[in-house]
């Protein structure tokens, strides 16, 4: 299983975010930070906005922020917003019919995985990204 940058980048766009929680961060500054295209930025917030992950706040001092606190935001939550359905195989996605399933001999092992990936990922939240960075920071002083 391969992220795409937008799971990838967003996740570091949501960081940022993080970082700078209880302030707006201007896209500018969040695309140099996370060395970015602004453009590609926007899109990948766009999105998160749509989730409702992320906000807009207007004026000089604007930008985006999170909608709630580090430590209720999940990796998982991001990643959707971004990427959509995260099953590992076709099979695995709601509403898809398998013609293969009476007779699929992998079909409960793809669901075993798709399942753990998601409780992983359900499991770590943007606090833990920060709590995780400031220990690795304090670690290479």
């Amino acid at each position: 299983m391969k992220f795409t940058t937008k799971a990838r980048y967003g996740l570091r766009a949501a960081f940022v975010l993080a970082q700078n929680w209880g302030s707006p961060t201007a896209l500018k500054d969040i695309a140099s930070s996370q060395q970015l295209a602004e453009k590609y930025l926007e899109q990948l917030l766009t999105s998160l906005k749509k989730a409702g992950i992320v906000e807009t706040v207007r004026g000089s001092q604007g930008g985006y922020s999170l909608t709630k606190r580090p430590s209720e935001i999940t990796v998982n939550q991001v990643i959707i917003a971004l990427e959509g359905d995260l099953a590992i195989t076709d099979c695995q996605r709601d509403g898809v019919a398998c013609t293969e399933e009476s007779t699929c001999a992998t079909k409960k092992i793809w669901a075993r995985i798709s399942n753990a990936v998601t409780e992983a990922l359900q499991s770590v939240t943007l606090q833990d990204m920060l709590d995780d960075y400031s220990d690795a920071s304090a670690q290479n002083k």
